[in-house]
């Protein structure tokens, strides 16, 4: 017995149109929306992170108060505050720390891009020190670049590493890929 298509996609094939995710279009589009494939677009190019000159000062330290680009190794709460001055005001609980002191939790916290295209909440210290962890272990000493004026949440924080989102990346095309599959066998993808 022949498997039913899904309505939209009968009339689709009667109608000689291919499905959207199956077009060179759909993944240009994916591609042209996504912030690891088109840094240009979202934080100004890698290329102005590449191509120090020389005799430019890499201490990190704020200039008007703001943080654009840190080192993972460099980056600490504080310094996050700072680049995010209108984040990081309203804190909802305390709790211990990675210092062994108590500290507060944040409320209106910045989200920290994950590998399985999820984001961390990073409400305070010992939240910032898990992700360094977590990331520094497989990647390394990663260039994070901040972007206070993003209008998107994932927007706001970029990893500036080839690796990570090369990693990412693929990720997001497996899950892709999985979902493709499971709509072509008639499974619900909500």
């Amino acid at each position: 017995m022949e498997k039913k298509q899904p309505l939209k996609e009968r009339f689709q094939k009667l109608a000689g149109i291919k499905p959207l995710y199956e077009t060179d279009e759909w993944q240009k589009r994916q591609d042209a929306l996504t912030p690891g494939k088109n840094p240009e677009k979202y934080f100004g190019g890698l290329d102005k992170l590449r191509n120090l000159p020389d005799d430019e000062d890499l201490t990190f330290d704020p200039e008007d108060g703001v943080v654009d680009e840190v080192e993972l190794e460099d980056l600490d709460f504080e310094t996050l505050k700072a680049a995010f001055p209108k984040f990081y005001q309203k804190v909802k609980f305390t709790r211990m720390q990675s210092n062994g002191e108590e500290g507060p939790y944040y409320e209106d916290a910045i989200s920290f891009p994950n590998l399985d295209d999820s984001s961390t909440v990073i409400g305070d210290a010992s939240a910032l020190e898990d992700w360094k962890d977590k990331v520094s272990r497989r990647f390394g000493n990663v260039e994070i670049v901040f972007n206070d004026e993003a209008k998107n949440h994932f927007d706001r924080v970029f990893v500036a590493d080839d690796a990570f989102n090369a990693a990412k990346d693929e990720f997001i095309r497996g899950k892709m890929s999985a979902m493709q599959r499971d709509q072509e066998l008639g499974r619900s993808i909500d």
